[in-house]
């Protein structure tokens, strides 16, 4: 598996019609009809795309190779690291951010980043993805040169969505978060609360206690967040991350311990990673790994509010010549008619010291107010603004039985 800079320059000139589906010794990917394909040496293929230099960005370039060797000479792991050390100076670079798991089709997967190298003096980054099986390895990997802003978002958008659909088989099915036979077995919305200190970007530590949600489907589909009409196969689709499959094991008379296998989505790239935890049915929830996940009550159709709910988010910290701080405040008012108003706020402020004194500054704005009906169905509070405006968000009381806090598409509000 050999890749250099000669072949690099020698793809930013190619061009060729190509498919939108590309085979490699039996390894498939869908290449969108804009980039430009060249076949290299036996085992390899470059996918490339020019940007010209605009008032915004300087030229740029992003070549994505695919790398599919007829056999297996060693661990994926080390096949990566030979696939990387192709460009030895982005090889010298700490990697960024990494993962490892399997795809949907149960084979072995592993994602690098490497930021912010050089090749060439051109600035570089570096995402490489090998996926493998006993018999099968494939690597497909993306350099993006003096790529930034809004362009590169669209190509690493891009680049993902093409190692999701990377195939090691012509037989293998398209990335997919779809349940298996076997699995399922659980139904319902729990929530466990977590707490804990983060580091914040200002350095400061914040206090956390966030309700954190499971909605099980019986299809074997999970979700972290709750779907809109709780249409969970529609969600899933649309929002893969959120998103996983999960099987019981276990349990009755012969089966022994019960336990829950969880499959999450946890990249933009297709991988899925697999936590078995013991699982014991409780009154009132589920216990996972021994923490109670309390099973959280729908409301009714109809239900209705009275009251004014407060959702405030603040950080602050200080560096060595800098402090800054960031607050919002939303405040929402729901009366038993079925009315609604909505305001708030948000606000920044800081102060750097520098060798010619200390700058502040400060910044903030009002939210205009909105107002309009509200309607609750289920997990589902819907406003609809009295200017035609319509927001389906995600609604659950942590506290059963009482109004006192309401979660509200994942933010807390606390009744005033």
């Amino acid at each position: 598996m050999r890749f250099g800079i000669g072949l690099l320059i020698l793809a930013l000139s190619a061009s060729s019609s190509l498919a939108r589906e590309e085979n490699l010794n039996g390894v498939v990917v869908d290449v969108p009809s804009d980039w430009e394909v060249q076949r290299g040496e036996a085992g390899s293929m470059l996918i490339s795309q020019e940007f010209p230099e605009t008032d915004e960005y300087e030229q740029g370039a992003v070549i994505i190779q695919l790398i599919a060797p007829r056999g297996v000479e060693g661990t994926l792991a080390q096949g990566m690291a030979q696939v990387v050390n192709a460009f030895p100076d982005m090889a010298e670079e700490d990697t960024t951010t990494d993962s490892a798991g399997v795809t949907s089709n149960g084979y072995e997967v592993l994602m690098e980043y490497r930021c912010c190298g050089r090749i060439q003096d051109i600035s570089a980054g570096l995402t490489t993805i090998a996926v493998g099986s006993p018999t099968k390895q494939a690597y497909l990997q993306m350099v993006s040169m003096n790529m930034d802003g809004d362009r590169e978002d669209e190509i690493d958008a891009e680049f993902a969505t093409m190692a999701r659909t990377m195939r090691l088989n012509e037989s293998d099915e398209l990335f997919a978060v779809a349940p298996k036979d076997g699995d399922g077995g659980l139904e319902g919305v729990y929530t466990y609360l977590r707490t804990g200190l983060t580091l914040n970007p200002f350095g400061g530590m914040d206090f956390t206690a966030d309700s954190e949600i499971t909605v099980f489907d019986t299809s074997g589909l999970f979700s972290d967040t709750i779907p809109a009409n709780m249409d969970m196969a529609a969600h899933c689709a649309d929002h893969p991350r959120d998103c996983g499959t999960y099987k019981v094991t276990g349990g009755g008379f012969w089966g022994g311990a019960k336990q829950l296998e969880m499959r999450s989505v946890i990249d933009d790239f297709g991988t899925f990673e697999v936590e078995v935890s013991s699982l014991d049915d409780q009154d009132g929830g589920l216990s996972i790994d021994d923490n109670f996940h309390a099973r959280l009550p729908a409301f009714d159709a109809g239900t209705t509010f009275d009251g004014q709910w407060r959702y405030f988010w603040a950080q602050t910290g200080s560096m060595a010549f800098s402090s800054n701080s960031v607050a919002v405040e939303r405040l929402l008012t729901m009366t038993p008619d079925g009315r609604f108003e909505q305001t708030g706020f948000s606000g920044a402020s800081g102060s750097v010291d520098g060798g010619t004194g200390t700058t502040s500054f400060a910044t903030g704005s009002d939210r205009p107010l909105e107002s309009g009906t509200y309607r609750v169905d289920g997990y589902t509070l819907v406003l609809s603004g009295d200017d035609g405006s319509e927001q389906m968000l995600s609604l659950f009381a942590p506290d059963i039985g009482s109004d006192e806090l309401l979660v509200i598409n994942g933010s807390n509000y606390l009744k005033q």
